[in-house]
């Protein structure tokens, strides 16, 4: 038994690494081959009348990890600077109005179909509002460059919002001004705490020595975000504050006082800190989409009304970010499909379905929209990515004339001189 578990979690990963060469060689998203692989594993089982029950405990933990890391990756990725302060507002202004729109109109849709009271409509709706920054990010990468750092400012704010505006709405139990005062205050506060606990983790990671650096640094943030949560603050804000000044310390270091504490080679530890979560958030998420797949019940994917609720997710989806896009003078034809729901979505799912009674909601209607979402990304993708490389292919032959056209002028002179 012992052997063929270690032969099952050493094949998952060397698929979920041909997965992702794969998918970056076609330009897919790879949530889409890791989920088919999932169910194509759950029928088998299926058949072979193989218990799935350990699922239920670890898919929740994992999907926990995969979910600290994603951010933390993301925040390693965005650099804060003065001149990209319009694009990172738009996008915050993109990310909240979409989810508040989104959820609102998701909470009425949910109402209207199984008759929710207004707490388990929000509470199911918020997850179908989050943008996923796993699939969004790696699909961005081939569009324009200013695109592609929308998508991931864009996304990376939709999952931090949406996760907090999640758990103060389940913590205040329909109590609205209480959702507002714990939003407004926990955000606050989280945020002052992120600030000090940042500053305290990259002083620890400039000073740890020897070969296991990275691991008691991680073990550290799983704990903050553990505590956070029992405190009912917003520990994602401590992981998104962490990468954030980790990957920006050019601004501590402005401080003298600060400054003075960190090692002179962080730039350097950054970068292996950098490769280190990547990898294991690139284990972490694979394997969570392939078990995902295993969790699913097959039956449920045949059900109507889960097919009705995923069309109706993604035409909402669709016209409130063709409205915001056009609003905020956004490029639609590169950003309208980058927009999938991915592990955000099916996380605080679980989460809603483990606190609250969801009645006869479809689960197989995350599933579909998840997959629906990231096929649109596929399907539309390749075609924008082609423009923007013949853009930016048309762009450097532009540089290379006016370069070939200057070249003589920088010339002449010495040639002058010669014949002198």
């Amino acid at each position: 038994m012992t052997n063929t578990i270690i032969l099952i979690i050493a094949g998952i990963l060397l698929w979920a690494y041909a997965v992702d060469i794969m998918a970056k060689k076609f330009h897919i998203p790879a949530v889409i081959p890791l989920v088919a692989s999932g169910l194509a594993l759950n029928f088998y089982m299926q058949q072979q009348g193989l218990s799935m029950d350990w699922l239920d405990l670890s898919l929740p933990v994992l999907g926990t990890l995969g979910l600290i890391l994603i951010v933390l990756e993301g925040a390693l990725d965005l650099k804060l600077e003065r001149e990209k302060a319009g694009l990172m507002l738009k996008s915050l202004i993109s990310a909240a109005i979409a989810l508040f729109l989104c959820t609102i109109a998701y909470a009425l849709l949910f109402d209207w179909a199984f008759d929710f009271d207004r707490y388990t409509a929000v509470a199911l709706a918020i997850p179908f509002a989050v943008i996923s920054s796993a699939v969004a990010i790696p699909s961005s990468r081939a569009l324009e460059k200013s695109n592609s750092e929308f998508v991931v400012y864009e996304s990376s704010i939709s999952d931090i919002l949406g996760v907090l505006v999640f758990f103060t709405w389940l913590d205040a139990t329909n109590n609205a001004s209480q959702f507002g005062a714990d939003l407004i205050g926990g955000g606050a506060l989280s945020l002052i705490l992120s600030v000090l606990f940042s500053l305290g983790l990259i002083w620890l990671i400039s000073q740890v020595k020897g070969h296991v650096r990275f691991l008691p640094i991680l073990a550290m943030l799983f704990l903050l975000y553990g505590l956070g949560k029992s405190l009912h603050l917003s520990p994602l804000i401590l992981v998104l504050g962490f990468g954030l000044m980790l990957n920006n310390t050019e601004l501590i270091k402005r401080s003298p006082k600060i400054s003075r504490f960190l090692d002179p080679h962080i730039d350097t530890t950054v970068s292996e800190f950098k490769s280190q979560v990547a990898e294991l958030e690139f284990g972490v998420r694979s394997i969570f989409f392939i078990m995902l797949g295993l969790w699913t019940p097959l039956e449920s994917l045949r059900d109507y009304r889960a097919w009705l609720i995923s069309l109706s997710v993604i035409a909402i989806l669709l016209i409130i970010r063709i409205v915001l896009l056009k609003v905020l003078r956004l490029d639609i034809k590169q950003l309208l499909w980058l927009a999938p729901r991915g592990l955000i979505t099916v996380l605080l799912t679980l989460t809603a379905m483990e606190t609250i009674d969801i009645g006869n909601f479809p689960p197989g209607a995350v599933m579909l929209t998840v997959l629906s979402t990231c096929l649109i990304v596929l399907l539309a993708r390749p075609k924008s990515a082609t423009e923007a490389c013949l853009q930016e292919a048309s762009r450097m032959e532009d540089e290379d004339e006016l370069d070939e056209i200057a070249e003589p002028d920088v010339i002449k002179p010495d040639k002058a001189t010669d014949t002198v």
